[in-house]
């Protein structure tokens, strides 16, 4: 009796070993998409593309829904409107929907990562930074990194971003997800002379393809 009970715990370990694997799947796509910056009465759109690794509930039967996706956006070197020079690099945005909602829901909201968003953010508007200031009125270039920044008369900017709440909609190829967020920016000389505050409307829509995915 007992040689029988050997190799059916074996395939019992086996089977739960494989169940696990199958909760835990990565898979890795690619995903493009475009963030909107409005800045007083100026509009920047820019095109942004990656990869991102999705973590799936039961992978395949779950038609697209996630539970945790870590976006990698790529952004190749570029001049800035001032002329300066931004390095190619890779910025990671990680994001978590919440664990009350169904895991076969077509919708439900995802929380993006406030520091990734903002370096995101940081990179686009150090890009159009003659388009950002005619919006927020001075008359200098800028340069802003880590939420901060100076104009070479020492003008001081800061960036203060908030919470991100995006939302995922599920179709027959893709995930859609979509998020808004105003943050702040501030404007002041030495000694906090002079403060001005500008809200930024941003929206992202980033689009990840469920095709030619690569899983591990």
């Amino acid at each position: 009796m007992k040689n029988y009970l050997i190799p059916i715990f074996a395939f019992s370990i086996t089977a739960a070993f494989g169940f696990a694997c199958q909760v835990f799947a990565h898979e890795t796509v690619d995903f493009n998409g475009t963030i909107e910056i409005r800045v007083g009465n100026e509009i920047i759109k820019e095109e942004v593309g990656g990869q991102v690794t999705v973590s799936h509930w039961g992978h395949g039967e779950t038609n697209g829904n996630f539970d945790e996706a870590i976006f990698y956006f790529d952004f190749g070197p570029e001049t800035t409107e001032c002329g300066d020079s931004l390095d190619e690099e890779t910025v990671r945005v990680s994001s978590y929907r919440e664990n009350k909602y169904s895991v076969k829901t077509d919708d439900f909201p995802l929380d993006l990562s406030e520091d990734g968003i903002a370096d995101v953010i940081e990179r686009i508007l150090n890009k159009y930074g003659k388009t950002v200031q005619n919006a927020i009125d001075i008359d200098e270039c800028f340069s802003i990194t880590d939420g901060s920044g100076t104009t070479g008369s020492g003008k001081i900017l800061s960036y203060a971003n908030r919470h991100i709440k995006g939302h995922v909609t599920i179709n027959n190829h893709a995930d859609e997800i979509h998020f808004k967020v105003k943050p702040t920016m501030k404007t002041f000389d030495a000694g906090f002379q002079n403060t001005k505050e500008h809200t930024l409307k941003i929206h992202g829509m980033l689009e990840m393809s469920r095709g030619n995915s690569h899983t591990h």
